[in-house]
């Protein structure tokens, strides 16, 4: 028995934690291991357009469960081992130009990156991840990795889909960007509430109040955004101090303010590390959004080029290494945290930063026994 709050009507259950969609309700429950999946994440390469560099990064299947896609553990594990990973990933509503965003500003290309499509259903499925690493210009040591995800709220998906696409983007990535479309109001705000309470129980999971310091950085961009960047008073401002207006709480004692106010704090508490980028629409003629993808950045307007190059500085000049327990990842311990995740996911439990960890300590030791062998090996010979 389980009494089911809220108004979600769509939910999965982590070891006892019931998620819902829309406003998400969060509830206790008698100890239930199990992931209800409902949909899968289906991984696969469409049109020829799409680069050979974007490759599948996580995959499902009923049979065996979440897997990282065997090219995409090489293509980590090829990492030299000196070099640090940071994880970028941009997540956000389905259809609303998240794979065209990383295509012109991340990679700086047109076709050549992921794949982006006129049509009302999503080119992206599951998460995707671009097979080279981006050197970084401020530290020699880091290299830098692009994840591309699956919109949520697609017309083929549900809640439980959203919400496994979400937990993967925010506890792998050290850069968690979240797009969307015309302006942060109080609808904005309230469809940061998955986010939210995903962050929130995975650190009542773990009972460590610190493990919120370990959450990525969180970059909101605005796209379509139209309105003047002005207080009440006619003042100027930058587009963090829209953002931090808009987390300010609201006065009132009812609850249903207090439930505003709660996102609010529990927002400003777990990304504690937080930016906002606007940027104008592309194209002024409509006709022209149906083809970004072919469109040279002359074709483009100029206000958005220069937002472009901006947010690209912005991105790439605060990426920082991936850390757990305040330890930088390389590519190898990348992946012994990313198959600790699944592992924790695939058992149907809810996964914690202290878990994974173990599975990360684990790797690192076989792999100190290994070259420990391979060392003795050739003294003997």
């Amino acid at each position: 028995m389980f009494l089911m709050m809220g108004w979600c009507h769509r939910y999965t259950i982590f070891d006892g934690l019931l998620c819902g969609c829309g406003g998400l309700a969060l509830i206790r429950m008698p100890s239930i291991v199990g992931l209800i999946i409902s949909n899968r994440l289906e991984m696969r390469a469409t049109a020829s357009s799409r680069s050979e560099l974007a490759i599948p990064f996580i995959t499902y299947s009923e049979k065996t469960g979440f897997q990282l896609n065997p090219e995409a553990e090489q293509f980590l594990r090829e990492i030299p081992e000196q070099k640090h990973v940071g994880a970028i990933s941009i997540v956000g509503k389905s259809r609303t130009g998240k794979s065209f965003f990383v295509n012109r500003v991340l990679l700086n290309c047109r076709k050549a990156g992921f794949q982006v499509g006129p049509s009302i259903n999503p080119c992206t499925k599951g998460l995707w991840i671009w097979k080279k690493t981006i050197p970084s210009s401020t530290d020699e040591r880091l290299e830098t990795i692009l994840i591309d995800t699956e919109g949520f709220g697609g017309m083929d998906e549900n809640a439980n889909h959203d919400s496994r696409i979400f937990l993967f983007s925010l506890l792998l990535t050290s850069s968690f960007i979240y797009n969307s479309i015309g302006n942060i109001d109080e609808n904005a705000i309230n469809t940061l509430n998955l986010i939210i309470n995903l962050a929130k129980n995975i650190e009542s999971k773990s009972g460590r109040e610190e493990d919120a310091a370990q959450f990525p950085s969180f970059l909101w961009v605005v796209r379509d955004f139209t309105l003047k960047l002005v207080d009440t008073t006619g003042r100027e401002l930058t587009s963090k101090q829209y953002l931090e207006n808009a987390l300010e709480e609201q006065k009132g004692n009812s609850e249903s303010v207090e439930n505003k106010n709660k996102i609010r704090r529990l927002f400003k508490r777990y990304f504690q590390e937080r930016d906002c980028i606007t940027m104008v629409r592309p194209v002024e003629d409509e006709k022209d959004l149906q083809r970004l993808d072919e469109l040279e950045n002359s074709s483009l307007r100029r206000e958005f080029t220069v937002q472009v190059d901006a947010a690209r500085n912005k991105i790439f000049g605060g990426v920082k290494a991936k850390c757990i327990n305040g330890r930088k990842m390389n590519g190898s311990m990348f992946v012994e945290l990313i198959k600790g995740y699944i592992s924790i996911i695939n058992q149907g439990a809810l996964p914690t930063v202290e878990s994974a960890w173990v599975y990360v300590c684990r790797g690192e030791g076989l792999k100190a026994v290994q070259e420990a062998a391979r060392s003795t090996e050739r003294k003997i010979a």
